[in-house]
Formats: C-alpha cells, sequence, structure tokens
C-alpha cells in the first residue's frame, strides 16, 4: 500500500515537471515573437527615416540648387498704354530687382518690387503675379498724361498726371496725336523739388481747377499756366483763352476761389471782352481790372 502510494507521488512530481516545462517553452515563444516583431519595428522606422531623409534631401536640391523655379519668363500685359514706359524698362527694373535678392519663384518678394515700381508717376495700376513654376506675369495700366509742363531752364518734356506727379517722358516716346490733345500747358518757374509732396499737392488741385466742367460750363476755356513758390507759397497766373488773367494762390482753398470767380463773372463782368485780370489771392477780398 505504501508502495503504491509513492509510485503516485512520484507520477504527480513528473507531471508538475512538464508542465513547468511547457510554460517555459511557451514563454521563450512568447519571448522571441516580441523580440522579433521589435526588430521589423525598428527596421521600418530606419526604412521610414532613411526614406524621409531621401525626400528632403530631393526637395532641398529641387528647391534651392536646380533650375525648376529659376525665373524664366516674365510677361508684361499693357491693360491702358500712353507709350510712356517701355517694356524693357520694366523688364530691367524687374531683373535688376531679382539679381540683388534670389532667383527663385518661391522666394521671389513681389510685393517689395511692387511697391518700388508703383512710385513711378507713369503708373497708374501695376500687379505681379506668379506663374509656376518659373514666370511672372505683370498687369499695368499707365498713368494718363492731362497737361504739358515745362519748368524753367531744363529742355527736358514733361507732363502732369491727375495726382499732380510729374511725368518725365521722351519725345520719341509720346505720341504727337497725344500731346496735341493736352491742355494747358504748365510753366514751373518754383525753386521747389518736382517730387516734393507740396508741390505735387498744388498742382494736383491747380489741375481741377483750370479742368473743372463747371468752368466750361461757364465758358472759361484756360490756355496756359504760370506758377512760382515763395517758400511753401505757391502763386499762380492763369491765362484764358479770351486772353483775360486769374491769379491764385495756394494760401485760399482753390474751390472757394473758383465760386469767387464764377461769382465776379456773373455779377460783376458782363463784357470779358474789357477785362484784363481777377485776382483771387486774398480770400474774401477779391479784385478784378478791366481794360
Amino acid at each position: 500500500m505504501r508502495k503504491y502510494i509513492k509510485s503516485l507521488d512520484l507520477s504527480k512530481k513528473g507531471y508538475g515537471g512538464i508542465r513547468q516545462s511547457s510554460l517555459t517553452s511557451s514563454r521563450t515563444k512568447t519571448s522571441r515573437k516580441y523580440l522579433k516583431e521589435k526588430r521589423l519595428i525598428l527596421i521600418k522606422r530606419l526604412i521610414l527615416i532613411f526614406f524621409s531623409v531621401l525626400f528632403l534631401g530631393f526637395l532641398t536640391y529641387i528647391v534651392f540648387f536646380s533650375s525648376v523655379f529659376e525665373i524664366k519668363n516674365i510677361k508684361i500685359n499693357s491693360i491702358v498704354s500712353y507709350d510712356l514706359m517701355a517694356e524693357e524698362e520694366i523688364k530691367a527694373s524687374l531683373q535688376n530687382f531679382i539679381n540683388q535678392n534670389y532667383n527663385n519663384l518661391i522666394f521671389l518678394k513681389c510685393k517689395a518690387w511692387q511697391k518700388e515700381i508703383s512710385g513711378d508717376s507713369r503708373l497708374e495700376f501695376l500687379n505681379i503675379r506668379k506663374k509656376w513654376p518659373n514666370s511672372l506675369e505683370i498687369n499695368l495700366q499707365e498713368a494718363q498724361p492731362l497737361a504739358i509742363l515745362k519748368i524753367l531752364g531744363d529742355s527736358q518734356p514733361y507732363y502732369l498726371n491727375k495726382r499732380g506727379g510729374v511725368i518725365k517722358a521722351s519725345v520719341a516716346i509720346i505720341s504727337t496725336e497725344l500731346e496735341n490733345s493736352l491742355s494747358p500747358i504748365f510753366y514751373d518757374q518754383s525753386e521747389i523739388n518736382t517730387k516734393d509732396e507740396l508741390y505735387a499737392n498744388f498742382l494736383e488741385k491747380l489741375l481741377v481747377f483750370v479742368q473743372s466742367d463747371t468752368l466750361s460750363q461757364g465758358e472759361v476755356y484756360i490756355q496756359g499756366v504760370i506758377f512760382d513758390n515763395i517758400g511753401n507759397i505757391f502763386d499762380a497766373q492763369i491765362t484764358t483763352k479770351e486772353g483775360w488773367q486769374i491769379f491764385i494762390n495756394s494760401e485760399v482753398d482753390l474751390e472757394k476761389q473758383l465760386i469767387s470767380l464764377l461769382q465776379i463773372l456773373e455779377e460783376k463782368i458782363k463784357d470779358r471782352s474789357n477785362l484784363e485780370y481777377i485776382d483771387l489771392r486774398f480770400g474774401a477780398k477779391m479784385f478784378y481790372k478791366l481794360k
């Protein structure tokens, strides 16, 4: 009986050993599988990093070192043209800007060049757009010359735009037809820089004055304007096609001076053929002289 029990006990111990061995084998397999999966994940990550670096390197080459985005074409569309600017001049200005920066469409700051050239009095409007991968398109509208400007001591022909900006252009560029249509002629005897803000502001208002529809309705047509300055004050002597003159200055609002002019013509002057001048430079006090 004891032998039987002992034999039975030995068999139980054997069974426990087998079970322990099975568990150990299972854990080993699980550990190997985990390590294998971890190794695969690592390999995948390395492959991903490799191709990412390769892609970034390729992208860097394309953007910075290849000629893919190098600017090769500049197209100019003139919406409104008065032949004030040649296409070659605009292209040369843009090319100079490109050369000073980086010849790459991605990094070109178009707005900076647009702001730089938009100060040109020959331009009314200019817009520049990128056309991928290597072109630029410029749409522009030239400023309309409204009057001829002759500057004392300067034989170069000039013109005025509606903002009082001085347009410098070659005789060969301005057509004879356009020049003959410009009226009146302004004679500058001042000693102030034409780029000065005061100069431009006065001429802008003076243009509005002499080209006013109110004047033409009153049958007052302007032939020429001579203007001068004393410091920041401008005086203008306006000659009508009838031969009489109008004196105005920048100290008094030009719109008020225009109203005063029409008032005198309506209330005081019945026969303009005898009129020598009307002086509006003293605000509420207005003077006129008959021949």
